[in-house]
């Protein structure tokens, strides 16, 4: 979503702990969109050695700060039905 991710690790992830996530996005073209976003873990699940994690971005994702991930989410969620 526009104000976070939910991410598999393999590594537990303390709840309150400060991220940084690193995305990379591909288009049909082979043009890549790259961004970095701050966050802070909200919730962590483990099932044996595999885990999952909340992450609350510091900002959420907008046209003004991220607006190459911005387009590609709003597309997303126009041509799949999908919240953001």
């Amino acid at each position: 979503s526009l104000g976070g991710a939910a991410v598999a690790s393999t590594d537990k992830i303390d709840v309150g702990r400060k991220v940084t996530v690193d995305i990379r996005l591909v288009d049909s073209d082979g043009v890549a969109i790259e961004d970095s976003l701050s966050g802070t873990i909200v919730w962590s699940q483990s099932w044996g050695e595999k885990h999952g994690h909340g992450i609350a971005f510091d900002e959420p994702i907008s046209r003004e700060t991220n607006a190459l991930l911005y387009i590609f989410m709003e597309n997303l969620k126009n041509t799949t039905g999908l919240p953001s």
